[in-house]
């Protein structure tokens, strides 16, 4: 099941089945921002091996469901049979907090989309 995350996240240790999740921005710098590195840490993800990749980074495929954040007209226009747009802010030039308030608002929302791509299709 082809899963499109417009966003740099890493949710391999919340998925429970097959995912094939893809992530990516709108302006991407090639780099992953130094105080996510440290918020994702704090929960035992390591993304420091991780780089900012653009939509033309993505594979050409049909997905099942791309969630956007905030990007709105922004967004490229990415084909797929669900769309989910969520309104989390974007954490760039902020403080340590607000990068964790939005690492825990990103990881409850996947928690809550892979909980329903768990009942659509699950794992025979």
């Amino acid at each position: 099941m082809p899963l499109f995350l417009v966003c740099n996240k890493d949710t391999d240790d919340y998925v429970r089945v097959q995912i094939e999740a893809y992530s990516a921005g709108s302006k991407p710098s090639g780099m992953v921002d130094e105080i996510a590195i440290r918020v994702m840490q704090e929960k035992g993800i390591d993304i420091s091996g991780q780089s900012s990749k653009g939509f033309l980074d993505l594979p050409v495929k049909e997905l099942d469901i791309v969630v956007t954040m905030g990007c709105k007209d922004i967004c490229p226009f990415v084909s797929s049979k669900e769309h989910i747009e969520w309104d989390i802010p974007d954490p760039k030039g902020k403080s340590i907090e607000f990068f964790r308030g939005v690492r825990d608002k990103i990881e409850e929302k996947v928690k809550k989309v892979i909980g329903t791509v768990e009942n659509r299709w699950p794992v025979p």
